[in-house]
């Protein structure tokens, strides 16, 4: 059952479908009224915190990711700090305050750096450095495009990349993201 919450939650989120994401939270949705412990699961918590995000309300979005880190960690969710520094970078964003989080993003890559999603947010993130060649430098240690495992931090890694590659100038990046993005057009990136 938390599984399939979960899935439906994403699936929910990606489609765009707000309003029956926002109903799949509430308390009388019937996922949370057959497995009320959903309720308080850190996906929940997880969505939650994408909700207040797409609000703009970043103090509240903020909260509910501190919460889900707290929660997936009693959970023992091996994810819980990706996600948690995943959804601070996109609050901080929001802020105009991402740089705050390099070292977070530095330590993912150091123990994850077969996962591209941290070296290309790493990129952007020294980007709004202003450190055009360090960014570059990381971009280019990067697989091309094609070759990018297709898991489920795949399509977010990709937009991300496309945002750096656009901003570097590298117009052959660039292009290839946008060719790979092209299916999915008509979706909402969350983050994994």
């Amino acid at each position: 059952a938390p599984t399939a919450y979960f899935l439906l939650l994403g699936t929910l989120a990606e489609s765009g479908s707000i309003t029956e994401l926002d109903s799949a939270l509430t308390a009388t949705a019937p996922e949370l009224r057959a497995f009320p412990g959903l309720t308080d699961s850190r996906y929940a918590a997880w969505f939650r915190c994408l909700r207040a995000t797409l609000d703009g309300r970043s103090e509240r979005a903020e909260q509910l990711a501190h919460e889900a880190y707290e929660i997936a960690q009693r959970e023992g969710d091996p994810d819980a700090q990706g996600v948690w520094v995943g959804q601070l970078a996109i609050i901080r964003w929001t802020q105009g305050r991402v740089a705050e989080l390099e070292q977070a993003f530095l330590d993912r890559r150091h123990v994850y750096p077969e996962e591209p999603i941290w070296a290309v947010t790493l990129a952007w993130i020294w980007l709004t450095q202003g450190r055009r060649s360090a960014a570059r430098g990381l971009v280019a240690s990067l697989p091309p495009v094609g070759r990018m495992l297709q898991d489920r931090n795949w399509l977010a890694t990709v937009c991300i990349l496309a945002v750096v590659a656009a901003a570097l100038g590298d117009t052959a990046i660039a292009a290839e993201t946008r060719d790979a993005l092209l299916p999915f057009e008509d979706r909402l990136i969350t983050i994994g």
